[in-house]
């Protein structure tokens, strides 16, 4: 659950994730969806769906840069699966 006003800045994940499943529960407020850019500080590139049912799956790699912001004023509901590497 990311409530209003959440605000995870851009980003990428540690190398243990291999990739990441993001899938809505509800049907979230507009704009809430994960989005990504090329580098950490350029324009946004692509916004995930905020349907019921609909998601994003995306590899972790060292162009995946991505932000999470809800700046809306209901919760945005998710589940999120990480697709991790086993240790050696």
């Amino acid at each position: 659950c990311d409530k209003p006003g959440w605000d995870m800045g851009m980003h990428l994940d540690n190398r243990n994730v291999f990739g990441v499943l993001i899938l809505n529960l509800v049907d979230n407020p507009p704009g809430s969806g994960t989005q990504f850019a090329r580098y950490y500080d350029s324009d946004i590139i692509y916004s995930g769906l905020t349907k019921k049912s609909s998601g994003v799956f995306f590899m972790n790699t060292s162009e995946t840069w991505h932000a999470i912001k809800n700046m809306s004023d209901k919760n945005r509901y998710i589940m999120y699966i990480p697709v991790g590497i086993p240790p050696e």
